[in-house]
């Protein structure tokens, strides 16, 4: 008997395709690659310890605007 398996991931069925899901990836990326930033370019405001801070401050605790408080 044939039983029809399902994928748990999501798919792109809409248009633009799975390009679509990758909205929903959230990461703040590897320490190491801010540190080098900060090195190559020369300003400290790029090394990890600053930018965690701004994406715990203003990105990871936003909560959106909206001109009807959210409500429809």
């Amino acid at each position: 008997m044939f039983f029809l398996k399902r994928s748990k991931w999501p798919r792109g069925k809409s248009l633009g395709g799975t390009s679509n899901t990758n909205y929903m990836v959230w990461m703040r990326g590897n320490p190491e690659d801010f540190n080098r930033w900060a090195e190559i370019s020369g300003d400290n405001a790029w090394r990890y310890e600053h930018v965690a801070k701004i994406y715990k401050e203003d990105v990871e605790d936003y909560h959106g605007h909206w001109p009807d408080n959210g409500k429809k």
